[in-house]
């Protein structure tokens, strides 16, 4: 031997070898859970300019958004907007409880694929390969949605994607002092 742990081959029951995570959603269930696969969502429907933030953390459906193919992560946030009148606080859509049953399948398919333990929140070791080869494949914020989920968010993406200051509705005092607000302009009060 050459002093090196044996490395097990993984085989599913039908023989096949199992496949590593299949997009940024697998990613974001396995390493981070529902808060991680609704944030993931949220920030690709922003890169596919689907949704707008405003300052105060607040999203908006931007008009014509509706046609397209999405995964379906994206189309339960556009889904809760919807149901919201086109708009919600990133908290109230990171904290729908909807995102169970969409986790729930997820986690089934990394479960039965080897990734995930039935029961726990861990990864297998096949899991942790599987989020080693997406850290090796995406070392550095590359822009993609794995990246995201591995590095967390751009610093440039707020500024690219928030509303002007004049179209955030949020806060009408415009952080003047007046009771509705912090008095920072951030739109907190």
């Amino acid at each position: 031997m050459s002093g090196r742990w044996p490395v097990p081959r993984l085989r599913r029951p039908g023989g096949g070898v199992r496949d590593g995570v299949r997009d940024a959603y697998e990613l974001a269930v396995l390493t981070g859970g529902p808060r991680a696969l609704a944030g993931t969502a949220i920030i690709a429907l922003l890169r596919r300019s689907a949704v707008r933030a405003s300052r105060s953390g607040r999203y908006t459906v931007i008009a014509g958004a509706g046609g397209g193919t999405w995964h379906p992560a994206e189309q339960l946030v556009l889904d809760l907007l919807a149901a919201r009148l086109g708009r919600a606080h990133r908290r109230d859509l990171e904290r729908a409880p909807e995102w169970a049953a969409l986790e729930k399948r997820i986690r089934l398919g990394l479960v039965r694929r080897g990734l995930l333990r039935r029961g726990t929140l861990g990864p297998t070791q096949a899991g942790d390969a599987a989020c080693r080869a997406a850290l090796a494949a995406h070392p550095a914020r590359d822009g993609t949605l794995e990246s995201y989920v591995l590095h967390g968010p751009p610093t440039l993406v707020p500024a690219l994607v928030m509303t002007a200051p004049e179209d955030d509705d949020d806060d009408p005092g415009g952080g003047t002092g007046d009771g509705d607000s912090c008095g920072c302009g951030c739109g907190d009060a």
